[in-house]
């Protein structure tokens, strides 16, 4: 995934919504691990539990999104620059890039945008 200029307001709004929600996912002390972490996302953009074939995708999707991050440490702060919401330090760069990888995937999906 590249990270490119967002170009319109729904872009930067994602971008810093995504963050957001990236940062309570990873800050919520009951959820244990990846698939918890996961199905909260998707419970809180989407109001609903994922299938087993979402899950499969997300779960390879964040570990692409890790591997991304924690090789390229400027691309992760780059990406955690969009908002303005002041980065929280207490949180791993990259796992937070990752995961606002993953939000932003949520947020920009059709089912959500055009939620009634």
């Amino acid at each position: 995934m590249k990270v490119g200029v967002w170009g319109t307001p729904l872009h930067c709004w994602s971008g810093g919504a995504a963050r957001s929600l990236a940062e309570r996912i990873l800050e919520a002390q009951e959820l244990p691990d990846d698939d918890a972490r996961l199905r909260f996302a998707l419970q809180q953009t989407l109001q609903r539990q994922p299938n087993a074939k979402e899950t499969k995708v997300l779960s390879e999707f964040l570990q692409t999104q890790r591997d991304h991050y924690n090789a390229n440490p400027k691309a992760a702060q780059q990406l955690l620059t969009v908002g303005q919401k002041p980065i929280d330090n207490n949180i791993d760069p990259a796992e937070l890039a990752a995961w606002t990888s993953v939000a932003r995937t949520l947020l920009n999906l059709h089912e959500f945008l055009t939620r009634s």
